[in-house]
């Protein structure tokens, strides 16, 4: 049985092969010994939390727990326990995957960290971001190593530009000459609202 909270999560369960897991959401490399540990588990059966899911109401794109779901496929299970958050795009989908797996499941190496922090430095909108409001939304980094990412990526000295459709208003410079998020800009941002075309 479907339930929603308050914040439009739903906790549902979804046939197992409705997941879209092939858009770019996962961020790590899969750990085969992991999911068939994962599958045995289940078989005998243990109980494992609900995979993350974003939705924009047709596409249900995995977000975070795809050893849970391979496992799940392994062990011939059709379908999955979910919670999903509606109205979200591929890119919300994509944001949030940055920061999947941070303090609980498989920990993420040091590889799957640097692979999030390079997809947000290579983004035209999302590289605005801060090295510190980086180090924060994906965690297990600090923002003095996003620094050297983004030094590697940009080049020294280089200013990366931002396409006129994703154009928002002139940022506040921190101390280190990075954009950082200013009031004009909710907590949602950099996906959402500041009058960007989506």
């Amino acid at each position: 049985m479907a339930t929603k909270n308050d914040k439009g999560v739903t906790k549902t369960t979804l046939p197992i092969d409705s997941l879209n897991t092939k858009a770019g959401t996962q961020l790590r490399a899969l750990d085969t010994k992991v999911a068939g540990r994962y599958c045995e588990d289940m078989q005998d059966g243990d109980t494992f939390p609900a995979v993350t899911v974003y939705s924009d109401g047709t596409e249900l794109w995995l977000v975070d727990g795809f050893h849970r779901w391979h496992a799940s496929v392994k062990a011939g299970f059709t379908e999955i326990s979910a919670e999903v958050h509606e109205g979200k795009t591929l890119r919300d989908a994509l944001f949030a995957a940055c920061a999947a797996n941070h303090g609980h499941g498989l920990q993420r190496n040091y590889a799957d960290i640097a692979k999030s922090v390079r997809l947000l430095l290579r983004d035209p909108e999302w590289s605005l971001m801060s090295d510190r409001a980086i180090s924060e939304h994906v965690r297990g980094i600090s923002h003095t190593t996003v620094g050297k990412f983004r030094t590697e990526e940009l080049g020294e000295g280089e200013v990366p530009t931002v396409h006129p459709s994703l154009r928002r208003p002139a940022p506040v410079l921190g101390p280190s000459g990075w954009g950082v998020r200013t009031s004009a800009c909710p907590p949602s941002w950099p996906f959402q609202s500041c009058g960007r075309a989506p």
